[in-house]
């Protein structure tokens, strides 16, 4: 009796791990910021508030992103906002290397602008 107790524990753990793997790798995803509403940089050409976070971008890409000094931001590509007690303004942007970085500029809720983080684009 004790032996068929045993082998009854020992199925149940065998058969239950891959699902407690599943369960564990379901919720790490659904972690997983949101995805970003990509724009492009046109739509918001006519709006001041961009101008003051890409004016922000430039003046703190290159130390940021640890640039060459020569190495000077060229264009916006794409812009993203995301709500975060602020605004924190994504701007996908590339340099005169040609390189291309993600460049994340927050709007706190009295208008100040604070450049943020640098990211490689994935």
């Amino acid at each position: 009796m004790i032996k068929l107790l045993i082998v009854i524990v020992i199925l149940n753990i065998t058969l239950s791990a891959p699902i407690l793997k599943q369960q564990i790798l379901a919720s790490k995803k659904a972690k997983k910021e949101p995805a970003l509403d990509w724009k492009s940089a046109s739509e918001y050409s006519n709006n001041p508030t961009y101008t003051q976070v890409v004016e922000v971008a430039k003046k703190n890409s290159s130390q940021q992103c640890k640039l060459s000094k020569t190495v000077k931001l060229k264009k916006v590509l794409k812009v993203a906002k995301q709500l975060v007690q602020g605004m924190l303004w994504n701007l996908q942007v590339e340099f005169s290397d040609k390189s291309t970085k993600v460049l994340q500029v927050y709007e706190d809720l009295d208008g100040s602008f604070e450049f943020d983080t640098c990211k490689d684009t994935i």
